[in-house]
This record gives structure tokens, C-alpha cells and sequence, in this order.
């Protein structure tokens, strides 16, 4: 599964290693991005977390149409917002695990 974004950016070079290296930034874009921005999918970390896309969120928009989703996460984000103002590690809130930690966590 993955994100049905439309291409934004048409990338060739005369390096096989690197159109692959971009085809593989895509890809794994359009994998992260599917309802949150996912860290790994593959493993537990599919909560969406505030750092990772912080740093990838100008190379996302220029890979792929990502002004909904990044929309979209912004208030979700704003919404999981404290009345202190602080913002939680992930949004949408995760809230509390079973045993009794903090999905994500608060940033300070």
C-alpha cells in the first residue's frame, strides 16, 4: 500500500545508481505516507512522528504533491497541541500504551 500522490518532479541522470537512488527516496515516500507520515513502516514505528517529517518535508514536496497530506498531518497536529502549547512527539495523539507510557511522548 501506498500514497496515490502525483509525480511533481521528473529525475534522470546518466547514473543508474543514481535514478535508482531517487526511484528508492520515492518510493519510500510514497510508503510513509499513508494517512500519517510513518516513520518505518516495516517495523513498530508507524505512529506519525513530528521529527522525521520536520526534516523531510521540503525534498516530500518536491518528489511528490504532498500540500493535502502535510495539510492534512498540520492539524492533526495542531489539534494533539496541549494547553501549554506543547506539541506531542506524534500526531494524531497516540495517547497512552497499556502499559501505562506515553505513545511519542511530549515535546518539551
Amino acid at each position: 500500500m501506498h500514497t496515490d500522490a502525483p509525480a511533481t518532479l521528473t529525475f534522470a541522470t546518466d547514473s543508474p545508481m543514481l535514478n535508482q537512488l531517487h526511484r528508492n527516496i520515492t518510493s519510500g515516500q510514497r510508503g510513509n505516507f499513508l494517512s500519517v507520515p510513518t516513520d518505518t513502516p516495516a517495523r513498530d514505528e508507524r505512529l506519525g512522528w513530528s521529527g522525521d517529517i520536520d526534516v523531510f518535508a521540503p525534498t516530500a514536496a518536491s518528489t511528490v504533491e504532498s500540500a493535502r497530506f502535510l495539510t492534512m498531518w498540520l492539524a492533526d497536529l495542531r489539534d494533539a497541541q496541549t494547553p501549554e502549547g506543547s506539541f506531542t512527539h506524534v500526531a494524531p495523539d497516540a495517547g497512552h500504551l497499556g502499559d501505562g507510557r506515553r505513545a511519542g511522548g511530549m515535546w518539551a
